[in-house]
């Protein structure tokens, strides 16, 4: 998710003697003192010991930055007030990072009972930008750029680099482990072990900062063979570990770990094994970051949007296991045959004679079942989906491309199934998804139990300045996921229902439009559309007239004093703006202007000319206040 318009702003200064000019403005915990212009923990500390200031006080984001030095060990946090937005120091240099305020207003400096270091150069800015923050706390699918469906994510920088990473000059801070015996070897690191030896480790201070435990690092290596001839090898981060099996040829593996403790990464071979060398090279350690990630899906080709859906569970354990699932006649099943629509070997291949059945078992009613499949041989094959009582049976016909079949199972069922009522089935099948709902939504990942993925919830609060709450125009372009008679909206508010500009997917294929609060009343037009398509939707309000707007018609326009001037409007949410009717669907652009809009601006804006009354980019970044495309 991307905010055009307009570029972030800093406040002023909000420390005092952040520079420690004086022994003064900072209270201080044990170790830590103040002189010769740093604060300074000399490590006695037996336990966290904070260094602080109450400096937060009527912001909601803010901008840190913060200087390390004489940095010996442990770690530094940095903390935006009780439970706010942290982040976790542990080399010199000076830092950056922007975060929300927590409980209280304070600036906590949290030495942990092990560090050695100074500090300078404190700042604490407000900070105020046209992101909207995402809130799901899960991660969370979605049709990459490429049509492969993965991981909405961040990933971080690599936590090694130059001899840690690519051994050019040298071994860097790695050290044998179990025995093994380290060398540098022609831009390669060389692992020489005996029988009973196992490998090569690099340990957590040289690789991640710190509160590693429970984040999911992308690890990826080149390694082979030397003069061994063992096949397998661990690599170990935190209590995470993963096997590969290694040749004579260099190649590269890509593994993800979540580390349950400290994340040593140890790349060595188990047990006992035959005396001889193997190699690696170019290692990097990358933090991925999928909880609260927004979804730019491709879904469909084209422009993308943004994803937001319901909270929703895969019932189905094994998702793309389907030598987990009950086989009843003698389907075969080969594991990870193919290349699936995420774009790796983890596609099986199920062959069906007539009468064959893969079942899973759920007792759920009102379900939505999918599948990812296609065919293996060339040949189109109809494979049904249905519930073990036949009630519902929907025919998916596999042919050479990957489709998403569904089918909606609206009875009380004790399993839903695959059944093949032909012979020589021969298809590649993933993603198998059973969730409470009358239409399926993005991919739920299993690997042995049901996984929820909460609802997407999108907000940005405390823009009162980037909003003209006395005329103005909200606009979007988007489409529901379903039509299914429920409430779906984006709303201007000022946090309550009293006073608010609403987009309203309304009960069923309605739109509606709200503005609640003005001096002339409610003013709430509707119209009947298709809202699973997509749709360029306006409504302009001033001190004269409020507007309605649709793909380029115009529904309703009323005179009447529609400004607001008794509350400000500060907040952005795809909601109803006190907390109900979760929008849900997918949403191509989302502006707010600052001024109210002519007929023949309102006439180009949602039509297909789009933005085209503006003469040039910086006349349209004059009017336009905020901006999501």
């Amino acid at each position: 998710m991307y905010a055009v318009i307009p570029v972030p702003s800093e406040g002023a200064e909000l420390v005092t003697n952040g520079d420690f000019a004086t022994d003064t403005d900072w209270t201080k915990g044990t170790g830590w003192t103040i002189s010769g212009g740093t604060a300074s923990c000399d490590g006695t500390q037996t336990s966290n010991s904070f260094l602080y200031q109450s400096v937060l006080s009527g912001i909601t984001r803010a901008k840190t930055e913060i200087t390390i030095s004489n940095y010996t060990s442990g770690n530094l946090t940095v903390i935006l007030g009780g439970g706010g937005s942290q982040d976790i120091f542990s080399a010199n240099g000076t830092y950056t990072f922007n975060g929300t305020k927590g409980s209280d207003n304070t600036l906590y400096i949290k030495a942990d009972s092990s560090f050695v270091g100074s500090v300078d150069n404190v700042s604490v800015k407000e900070y105020t930008s046209a992101d909207m923050d995402v809130t799901r706390a899960t991660a969370a699918t979605r049709v990459d750029e490429n049509g492969l469906v993965n991981y909405a994510e961040v990933i971080g920088d690599s936590a090694l680099t130059g001899n840690n990473s690519n051994f050019d000059t040298g071994i860097g801070s790695w050290v044998g482990y179990n025995g093994g015996t380290l060398a540098h070897s022609t831009d390669k690191l060389e692992v020489t072990l005996l029988s009973s030896q196992s490998g090569a480790r690099i340990d957590s201070n040289s690789l991640i900062s710190g509160g590693q435990t429970g984040k999911t690092f992308k690890v990826r290596a080149r390694i082979w063979q030397g003069t061994t001839t063992d096949t397998s090898i661990f690599v170990y981060m935190g209590a995470a570990q993963k096997t590969i099996n290694i040749s004579s040829t260099p190649t590269y593996f890509d593994l993800e770990l979540t580390p349950t403790s400290t994340a040593y990464l140890i790349i060595y071979r188990g047990g006992s094994g035959v005396a001889g060398t193997y190699f690696i090279d170019d290692v990097t350690v990358k933090e991925v970051t999928r909880d609260n990630v927004p979804r730019i899906d491709y879904t469909g080709g084209g422009c993308p949007h943004i994803l937001a859906e319901p909270q929703r569970t895969n019932l189905v354990a094994y998702s793309s296991d389907f030598s987990q699932w009950t086989h009843i006649g003698t389907p075969i099943i080969s594991s990870d045959y193919g290349i699936s629509p995420d774009g790796t070997q983890n596609a099986d291949r199920v062959q069906m004679e007539t009468g064959d059945r893969l079942t899973f078992n759920s007792s759920s009613a009102n379900v939505s079942f999918s599948v990812y499949a296609k065919s293996n041989d060339g040949l189109s094959h109809t494979v049904s989906m249905r519930d073990g009582s036949s009630n519902v049976t929907y025919n998916m016909v596999t042919t050479n491309e990957w489709q998403r079949f569904d089918v909606y199972l609206n009875t009380t069922m004790t399993n839903v199934q695959f059944r093949s009522f032909e012979d020589d089935v021969d298809i590649l099948m993933w993603a198998a998804q059973t969730e409470v709902g009358s239409y399926p939504t993005s991919y739920i990942p299993t690997s042995g139990s049901t996984v929820t993925r909460n609802q997407d919830i999108f907000t940005r609060d405390g823009i009162g300045s980037l909003i003209n709450s006395t005329e103005g125009v909200l606009f979007v372009e988007m489409a529901a996921l379903s039509n299914d008679g429920t409430n779906k909206r984006i709303s201007l508010s000022n946090g309550s229902n009293s006073y608010r500009i609403v987009i309203s997917y309304s009960t069923s294929n309605n739109i509606q439009i709200f503005i609640v609060g003005a001096p002339a009343g409610t003013f709430a037009p509707s119209k009947s559309i298709d809202i699973t398509l997509n749709s360029k939707i306006a409504v302009s309000w001033s001190s004269t007239e409020a507007r309605f707007y649709v793909d380029g018609s115009p529904v309703l326009v009323t005179s009447g004093d529609f400004s607001y001037t008794a509350s400000t409007l500060s907040e952005l949410k795809t909601e109803d703006g006190a907390g109900g009717n979760n929008f849900y669907g997918k949403v191509k652009q989302l502006q707010v202007y600052k001024t109210a809009l002519t007929d023949e601006q309102l006439l180009q804006l949602t039509g297909e000319s789009g933005t085209d009354f503006y003469e040039s980019y910086a006349e349209m970044a004059s009017a336009l206040t905020y901006t999501i495309q």
